[in-house]
Order: C-alpha cells, then sequence, then structure tokens
C-alpha cells in the first residue's frame, strides 16, 4: 500500500474557454466580454468563481491537489490535438498521475465555452464531448487499473472520484467494483440519471441545484426552499447513496444531517 493516499479520477477532460462578462447577454446581444481565460477542467461541475483577470491556464478539480499529501491519478480520454496536448502536459505538471489518460488518433478533445458573470460568480457552461466519449476503463471489474502507475504493483486507490463527463455505461460499472474492493466512491454528477442499482455503491453523490431539479424532478426554483433540498436528498438517499450534496454556488452547498 502507498504511504500516501491515492485518488483516483475517472471523467471528462476538457479544455475551459473561460469569458468573464459583467452581465449574460440576453438573446441576439452581443456583447464584449471584460477577460477571457481557459482552465483545465475535469471533474468539476462548474465555474462559480470569476476568471482572472489574465489570459493563462488556470488549475481546476484535480490540479488543485498537487500540494496535499495525496497522489492524484487522471482516467479519461483526449485528442491529439493542440488542445489535447496543453491538457495532459498541464496535468503532468502539476503533478498528477496521467496514466489512466488515454490519447485517440484523430480524435477531438473535449472543450467547454464557459461564460462566467463577475458579480455573482453565476456561469452558463456549452461542451463538447468530443475524444471524453470514446473513454474506457482498461480493466472496468478492477480498481487497481485506475490508480495509475501505482496500480500495475496492485495497489488500489483510496477514493475515487468519478463524473459523468464520459459514458454513462463506463461510470456506472466503477462504484460497484470500487464497493466491492473496500474503496470510497464519490459521484460528481452531471445531469444524466444512473441506474437505481448504482447509488447504493455511492459514498458520496454531488449535483448542483440545477441538476437536481431536473433529477427530482422539481423545478429550479422550488430549490431556494430548504425543504426542497432535504427531500432531494432523502430521495436519493432512499435510493442508497451514502450522502449527498447540493452546490449551492455562491451560497456554498447543502449537506442533510
Amino acid at each position: 500500500m502507498s504511504s500516501s493516499p491515492i485518488i483516483a479520477v475517472v471523467g471528462g477532460v476538457n479544455m475551459d474557454l473561460v469569458y468573464e462578462t459583467e452581465r449574460m447577454p440576453i438573446i441576439g446581444e452581443s456583447m464584449d466580454a471584460l477577460a477571457p481565460n481557459t482552465a483545465i477542467s475535469t471533474y468539476q461541475a462548474g465555474h462559480n468563481n470569476p476568471a482572472s483577470t489574465q489570459t493563462g491556464s488556470d488549475r481546476r478539480a484535480s490540479v488543485s491537489k498537487k500540494n496535499l499529501e495525496i497522489r492524484v491519478c487522471m482516467n479519461g480520454a483526449l485528442g491529439d490535438d493542440a488542445y489535447g496536448k496543453t491538457l495532459l502536459k498541464k496535468l503532468e505538471d502539476h503533478g498528477i498521475d496521467t496514466t489512466g489518460v488515454h490519447t485517440f488518433e484523430g480524435a477531438q478533445s473535449g472543450t467547454c465555452v464557459v461564460i462566467v458573470e463577475k458579480d455573482t460568480g453565476e456561469s452558463r457552461n456549452l461542451g463538447i464531448l468530443g475524444a471524453n466519449g470514446q473513454y474506457e476503463p482498461h480493466e472496468p471489474e478492477r480498481i487497481e487499473c485506475l490508480a495509475g502507475k501505482a496500480g500495475k504493483n496492485g495497489t488500489k486507490p483510496d477514493l475515487i472520484v468519478t463524473h459523468l463527463g464520459v459514458p454513462r455505461e463506463r461510470v456506472e460499472q466503477i462504484p460497484e467494483a470500487a464497493s466491492n474492493a473496500g474503496s470510497s466512491s464519490e459521484d460528481a454528477k452531471k445531469v444524466k440519471k444512473l441506474v437505481s442499482e448504482v447509488y447504493p455503491a455511492v459514498t458520496h453523490l454531488i449535483m448542483s441545484e440545477s441538476e437536481a431539479a431536473i433529477l427530482t424532478p422539481k423545478p429550479y426554483e422550488a430549490f431556494k426552499d430548504p425543504k426542497t433540498r432535504e427531500e432531494c436528498a432523502k430521495h436519493f438517499i432512499d435510493l442508497g447513496a451514502k450522502n449527498v450534496i447540493i452546490t449551492l454556488g455562491e451560497k456554498a452547498a447543502y449537506l442533510p444531517d
């Protein structure tokens, strides 16, 4: 067993093109952005902080783990285009084990346009799956394959974070395999429903208010009421998830008692 905990991240790897603006444009309106930026996006579901005023790569998601005493192994897919090369280099530069990142010849890397309101931090995202849609773990029934170089020696990850930025069928295999192997599993969701058999193997289910509204389904406005958040969390706990977290943007997050 490695002396440092291992976190395996399984999900989409995207180049985010982030534009900070005073407000969201209305239909048919063209307006100038305040600042452009790029960001490495892996399992994070949103960008609730205003973009930097300097152009460049912003460390996001798994990259932010570099300075902690843990090892992070990214598992995903890239194209062999310029974005793919940049994403792979940035992950490696920040100490991420990219053994599980596959590069597909002739494929386009995943990209996402993110518009962020300066004052509120609220965002609108529009993405292209690209090579992420071709991702498949080497051995889906063995979680050791998600632990990067250490996995080749039979080491299992201590925590697995999955995100539906890759095909749902690939993600659904992982929590059960992790549960059987004694590893914890966390699911950072996109708006796709998992089959009900998956939830009992998930230790932490994370979704935004808008995602919760679609999955429940309940009106988005209803989630301003704490009672609606409580009912939503109970729904997924009843399905078997151990813990449910609903992110609330600038208002932090809701975690039931």
